[in-house]
């Protein structure tokens, strides 16, 4: 079955979760003798129309989107030359000139290709135009099924990042998402938290979203020093944003290491944090009383190849989030080792095991009990935790199982 994933993200592009999915996806098809096709943006390292690899079963398809060497906020790409592509970039929702883009290429690739199904996430709505033209009976005669993959809604984003709800960028969005996912033949989501609450909030069908979990097809652990597990850092990892409990998480530990003074913590990840006229670096450093700053290292924006050097250092990692779908930095954390504090605030709550594969608070407001628990545990047990996060991850997101699912779900769908 020829599969077909639209993925702005997808690396060496700028992203997140959803861009590791798509990569990890469409290896797995690809190391399974599927044809895999992917529809992402021109990037910066990667700028071929078109590029085979897996033995010519995983080809990558680009589109110009925006120039990477703008300095100053968001520029057309130069090949953008249509009318059409030029007034989508400059509106209020610059994203859905690339769902236009990628919306003219897949009805070429429908016809040129043979694609039997075609995959998008609900953020930023990449399908949206192909879904459009679709129901206004426009582009190929054969209309392969599309399925939506739910990762992170702009709206439930923007809830928990305290944005301005009634920004026009954001409306434009959250209305291009809800078409998207309401027009989609199936809906598919990696945890049964996003699942549920996506159901509610879009009053879908009670069970209409498909769980799978996301797969991760590296390998097992992380070589550790044994004082580690006594001196090692406390390592969060991914983009310092509100959403993901960053404020509520330092102020934890600035309270923790006040009255321990052998703690040391370590955020790894772009800064995200300002607002208005202040910046993320202002808002880190007003928050950490001075005689206790060396103890805290912000380590910045880094490589994927750098995270491991980052998690081999930590005895414990954090993802404290306020709300959360089925955050690849959990998994990641657990497959190297580590045992993970986490909210129960997203789909954390069905990967960790409380005590006993790392820690979980109800919400962000526990977070001082729930690192209360985890800093007790000796070195011994933190391995002994570490090593079951480990075992326990790698079987819930094992990647030849999650394969079977996924093609068995895609084949009912198509």
């Amino acid at each position: 079955m020829s599969h077909l994933i639209i993925c702005r993200e997808f690396p060496p592009a700028r992203g997140g979760g959803i861009g590791t999915y798509a990569l990890n996806l469409s290896r797995l098809f690809a190391d399974h003798g599927e044809t895999l096709h992917v529809v992402t943006q021109a990037c910066e390292g990667a700028d071929l129309a078109r590029e085979e690899t897996c033995n010519g079963k995983l080809i990558v398809h680009r589109v110009p989107f925006d120039d990477w060497t703008a300095f100053l906020g968001p520029k057309p790409h130069p090949a953008l030359v249509t009318q059409t592509e030029l007034k989508l970039f400059r509106s209020s929702f610059y994203p859905q000139c690339f769902s236009w883009s990628a919306a003219i290429l897949i009805e070429k690739l429908i016809q040129q290709e043979g694609i039997e199904i075609i995959e998008a996430q609900e953020y930023e709505a990449p399908l949206f135009y192909f879904q459009l033209r679709r129901a206004l009976g426009l582009g190929p005669t054969r209309q392969p099924p599309c399925f939506v993959h739910l990762h992170s809604p702009t709206q439930l984003i923007a809830q928990h990042d305290d944005w301005k709800l009634d920004s026009c960028s954001l409306i434009a969005a959250a209305r291009l998402e809800e078409f998207s996912i309401q027009t989609a033949d199936a809906l598919l989501c990696p945890s049964q938290y996003l699942a549920r609450q996506t159901e509610q909030h879009y009053r879908l069908a009670e069970n209409s979203v498909e769980v799978i979990h996301y797969p991760h097809l590296e390998s097992d652990g992380l070589d550790r020093a044994d004082e580690v597990w006594s001196d090692g850092t406390i390592c969060y990892v991914g983009r310092l944003e509100r959403r993901k409990g960053v404020l509520e998480w330092i102020k934890t530990a600035v309270s923790v290491a006040e009255e321990n003074p052998n703690v040391c913590f370590e955020f790894v990840g772009e800064n995200v944090l300002g607002y208005g006229r202040r910046s993320g670096r202002a808002i880190v450093t007003d928050m950490i009383p001075k005689r206790l700053r060396r103890r805290f290292r912000f380590c910045g924006a880094c490589s994927r190849a750098e995270i491991p050097g980052h998690l081999a250092r930590a005895r414990i990692v954090v993802v404290p989030s306020r709300w959360e779908n089925f955050p690849y930095t959990c998994i990641e954390a657990m497959r190297s080792g580590t045992p993970v504090l986490a909210t129960a605030t997203g789909g954390m709550a069905e990967m960790i095991e409380d005590n006993q594969t790392g820690w979980l608070a109800e919400s962000t407001n526990q977070l001082p009990e729930a690192f209360s628990r985890a800093l007790s545990c000796s070195p011994q047990r933190l391995k002994e935790m570490g090593n079951a996060a480990q075992a326990s991850i790698r079987d819930l997101c094992n990647p030849h199982a999650i394969f079977e699912q996924q093609k068995e779900w895609v084949g009912k769908t198509a």
